[in-house]
C-alpha cells in the first residue's frame, strides 16, 4: 500500500472511480489508517493480497490513487461498515469451531441499549425495554441483557413469550427502578391468559427490581400462569409485594434477597401496608394451583421498620419446599398460610433450616375454612425467636388441618405460647427446645399447647426451660393438653426445666395421656382431669403433680402392681372406696399443698391400696 504521514487523516471525496468502485481525487499517497468518506459513510483504508474479485464480494473496494497500479499484488483497499456485517468472521475457541460473522454473534443477546435504553436513573427506559424484550422471535427465546446501569420504567413490563431470560451484570449494577403505581414492576403472562395456556419458561440473574415510588397493591414481580421459572442472584427492594407466583409450576429460586420499603425520601411509608408480602403462592383466575416450588438460600427482611405484613403468605399450593433462609420483621406473621376463596388445596408445605425472626405476632400463622383442604406442615431445623404471641399458631378456623410435624429446632423468648394448636390431626414434635416461652408474663401458658387435635400428638426428646441466656419467663407449664383434644398423647425422653408444671391436663376429658415416660423434670405432670370421679393419670410413670380442687374415688391407668406417687397443689378430696382406693384408716384423705400420698394397684382386689403419705 503507498505510505505517507497522513495516518489518521480524514480525506472527503464527491465522486466514484471506475477501477471497482474505487475513489478519485485523493492525494497521491495515502497511509492505511486513514480514513475517507464518501456518500456520507466512512471507509477505513485497510491492506489486503486477496484478489479484487473476493474483496469486492465482501464490500471492499478499491482505492484509485495516482500512484497505485491495478496489476500489483500489493494494494490498498477500503472497507464500507455495511460491509463489516460479513467481512468480519468470529471463530469460538476449541475443536470444531465454525467461524460466523460478527453481526451474528452479536445477536446471540439482546442488550436493553440496542433499543435506546440509557440507564441513568433519569431517562424513561420503559420503551426501550420492552422493545428489546418483544423483538426476541416467538418460541425461540432468548436472553435480554441490561448492561450495569439503573433503569427507570413508568409503567409494567411484560413478557408474554417463552424462555425470556433477563440477565444482569450483578444485584447491585443492573437495576430497574420502578417509578409507578399502576401495575407489577415486571409482570410474566401469556398472552391468552387465564386461558389453559402456560409460558414455558422465564429466569432472571444477576440484577435487582427496586421501587422509587410508594406502591399500595402491586408487586415486584408477577409470575401468572408460568411453568420452569428460574431466579438465581436477585434482590427485589422497597417494594409493597415481592414476588408473587398465580398458578405455575416447578420454580426454582436460589440466592434471593427482599428487603421492604425505606423511611428515607423518596420512598414514605407511614405504617404497614395490609396484604403487603415477601413472596405470595396461589392460584390463578381460573383454578389452576402453583405446584412444585422450590426455594433455597434466602433473606427476606425489614430494614428500619416492620412495613410488610406477612413474610410468605401460601393461599393455595402442592408442593413448597423452603430450604436455607431468614424471614424477619412482619408486623403480623413471617409465614401465614391461609386459604382465601375457601376451597383451596395446601399440601406439601415444608421447610429445612429457616430462621423466623423478631416478628409480631407469630412466627407461622395457619388459618383457614371449614372447605379447604389441608396437609400438613413438616419443620425441620427451624428457629423462631422473639414473637409476642406464639412461635406457631394453628387458629381453630383451620378445620382439617393435616397437622404439625417439627423435627429439630429451637423457640425462644416467645411472649406467651411457644405453639398453640387450636386445630390439626397428628402433632408431632421432636428434639425441640422450648426456651423462655411467656415473656409476657400472661396467666396458663406453656412451650406447647393442645387446644384440639385428633389422632396422635407425639413429643419426644424436646427440652423446656423458662430461661433462655440472660432472659428469664415468667411461669410456663411445658405441655398443656386443653379441651377438645382427643387425642392419644405421649411424652417420652423429654426435660423440664420450669418453676410450673412439667404436663398439664386439665380438663381434657377426652385425651388418653397413655404414654410419659424417660421425662426429667422439676415438677412432676400436672394432673387436673376427673371424668366420673376418676382422676385420669397417664399409663405410664410413677409422679404426678395434682392441682385444682378435685373429688375422685379411682384412679385410672391401672396394672397390676403399678406404683404411682401424687403430689398435692392445694385442696383436694380423695375418697375411700372399696373397689376404687382403700385409704389408711377407711377414711377420706383432705390434701393440702405439698401433701403426697403413695398407693399401689393390686389386680386380686381391683384396688388401689394406700402404702404411704406425708403431709404438711
Amino acid at each position: 500500500p503507498p505510505t505517507g504521514a497522513n495516518t489518521g487523516s480524514v480525506f472527503t471525496v464527491s465522486t466514484g472511480g471506475t477501477t471497482n468502485g474505487g475513489f478519485t481525487g485523493l492525494p497521491t499517497t495515502v497511509a492505511v489508517g486513514a480514513q475517507v468518506i464518501y456518500d456520507g459513510a466512512k471507509w477505513q483504508l485497510m491492506a489486503s493480497n486477496t484478489t479484487d474479485a473476493t474483496e469486492v464480494a465482501k464490500g471492499v473496494v478499491e482505492l484509485a490513487t495516482a500512484t497505485e497500479t491495478t496489476t500489483g499484488t500489493d494494494k490498498t483497499r477500503a472497507v464500507h461498515p455495511a460491509g463489516l456485517k460479513t467481512a468480519l468472521t468470529f471463530t469460538q475457541a476449541g475443536t470444531g469451531a465454525k467461524p460466523r460473522s460478527y453481526e451474528s454473534k452479536l445477536k446471540d443477546v439482546v442488550s436493553v441499549k440496542d433499543f435506546g435504553a440509557v440507564g441513568d436513573g433519569a431517562a424513561d427506559d420503559t420503551a426501550a425495554i420492552q422493545a428489546a424484550i418483544d423483538s426476541i422471535p416467538g418460541g425461540k427465546g432468548g436472553t435480554v441483557y441490561f448492561p450495569g446501569g439503573y433503569y427507570k420504567t413508568t409503567s409494567t413490563i411484560t413478557v408474554r413469550k417463552d424462555l425470556i431470560y433477563f440477565l444482569g451484570d450483578g444485584v447491585r449494577a443492573s437495576v430497574i427502578r420502578v417509578h409507578h403505581d399502576t401495575g407489577p414492576g415486571v409482570e410474566v403472562k401469556h398472552s391468552t391468559s387465564p386461558g389453559s395456556t402456560f409460558v414455558n419458561g422465564f429466569g432472571m440473574s444477576d440484577m435487582m427490581i427496586r421501587a422509587f415510588t410508594k406502591t399500595t397493591a402491586n408487586s415486584a414481580l408477577l409470575l401468572n400462569k408460568v411453568q420452569l421459572v428460574n431466579l438465581q442472584n436477585v434482590h427485589f427492594e422497597d417494594h409493597y409485594g415481592g414476588v408473587q407466583i398465580l398458578g405455575g409450576n416447578n420454580h426454582y429460586y436460589t440466592n434471593l434477597f427482599m428487603r421492604s420499603a425505606r423511611k428515607t425520601a423518596p420512598v414514605s411509608w407511614s405504617a404497614p401496608q395490609a396484604g403487603s408480602f415477601f413472596l405470595k403462592v396461589g392460584r390463578s383466575s381460573d383454578k389452576q394451583q402453583a405446584f412444585e416450588i422450590f426455594v433455597n438460600n434466602f433473606n427476606f427482611r425489614w430494614d428500619t421498620d416492620a412495613y410488610i405484613e406477612n413474610g410468605i403468605e401460601i393461599n393455595c399450593v402442592d408442593g413448597i419446599w423452603l430450604s436455607n433462609g431468614h424471614v424477619m420483621g412482619c408486623s403480623h406473621a413471617n409465614m401465614i398460610v391461609r386459604p382465601i376463596v375457601g376451597d383451596e388445596v395446601i399440601t406439601g408445605i415444608r421447610t429445612d433450616n429457616v430462621w423466623f425472626d423478631n416478628n409480631t405476632p407469630h412466627g407461622l400463622y395457619v388459618t383457614g375454612t371449614t372447605s379447604a383442604q389441608f396437609g400438613s406442615i413438616e419443620l425441620y431445623g427451624s428457629r423462631f425467636l422473639s414473637p409476642t404471641v406464639s412461635a406457631i399458631w394453628v387458629d381453630s378456623s383451620a378445620v382439617g388441618f393435616g397437622g404439625l410435624i417439627m423435627n429439630g429446632g429451637v423457640i425462644h423468648k416467645s411472649g406467651k405460647f411457644g405453639v398453640m394448636v387450636r386445630e390439626g390431626r397428628q402433632c408431632v414434635f421432636n428434639a425441640v427446645e422450648f426456651a423462655a416461652c411467656n415473656t409476657g408474663g400472661s396467666a396458663n401458658t406453656s412451650g406447647l399447647s393442645i387446644q384440639n387435635a385428633q389422632d396422635n400428638v407425639i413429643i419426644s426428646n424436646c427440652h423446656f426451660t423458662n430461661v433462655q441466656h440472660s432472659v428469664t419467663a415468667a411461669a410456663m407449664q411445658g405441655v398443656r393438653i386443653a379441651p377438645g383434644a382427643t387425642s392419644q398423647v405421649t411424652v417420652s425422653g423429654c426435660s423440664f426445666n420450669l418453676d410450673a408444671a412439667a404436663l398439664d391436663i386439665s380438663d381434657s376429658s377426652t385425651s388418653d395421656l397413655n404414654n410419659y415416660s424417660n421425662n426429667t423434670t422439676t415438677k412432676s405432670p400436672n394432673i387436673k382431669t376427673v371424668t366420673s370421679s376418676v382422676l385420669n393419670v397417664p399409663e405410664i410413670g410413677d409422679v404426678f403433680y395434682v392441682s385444682n380442687a378435685l373429688n375422685f374415688n379411682n384412679i385410672g391407668g391401672r396394672w397390676d402392681g403399678r406404683r404411682i406417687t401424687l403430689v398435692f397443689a392445694g385442696i383436694s378430696t380423695v375418697k375411700h372406696s372399696v373397689g376404687g382406693i382403700r385409704l389408711s384408716g377407711g377414711a377420706d384423705f383432705v390434701s393440702k399443698n405439698y401433701d403426697t400420698l403413695t398407693l399401689v394397684y393390686l389386680e386380686s382386689v381391683s384396688d388401689w391400696i394406700e402404702v404411704g403419705r406425708m403431709v404438711s
